[in-house]
């Protein structure tokens, strides 16, 4: 929903920086793929406690919001016009593991068992 500028320093920060995103402040995009605000619990319940508590304490510290903190996010694998996996979060605590989910959608077998 922010500026792309904003956005910069932190892909770059998690090696992100070559991959193609999309700016949406009007949340059209948003609205296409089905992501709706989010509830009161699945912006600020014990999950998304427990989940910020462990990432401040692992060197990670808020940022100030941008756009609208209500909007709940998700993750789109688009390849050649197809959409190919969707990741739609129940709580802002949710992250998909990247890396099965980009094999996921190519068609990857993924052994999730360690």
């Amino acid at each position: 929903m922010g500026d792309d500028a904003l956005f910069a320093p932190m892909l770059k920060e998690y090696g992100l920086e070559d991959l193609h995103r999309i700016s949406d402040p009007p949340r059209k995009l948003y609205a296409a793929f089905g992501l709706e605000r989010g509830k009161t619990l699945s912006l600020f319940g014990p999950t998304v406690w427990g989940r910020g508590l462990k990432a401040c304490l692992s060197g990670h510290r808020p940022r100030k919001p941008v756009g609208s903190v209500w909007q709940m996010p998700g993750v789109f694998l688009l390849h050649g016009g197809r959409l190919l996996n969707t990741f739609r979060a129940k709580t802002i605590a949710d992250k998909p593991d990247f890396e099965s989910f980009v094999r996921v959608g190519l068609g990857e077998t993924v052994n999730n068992t360690t």
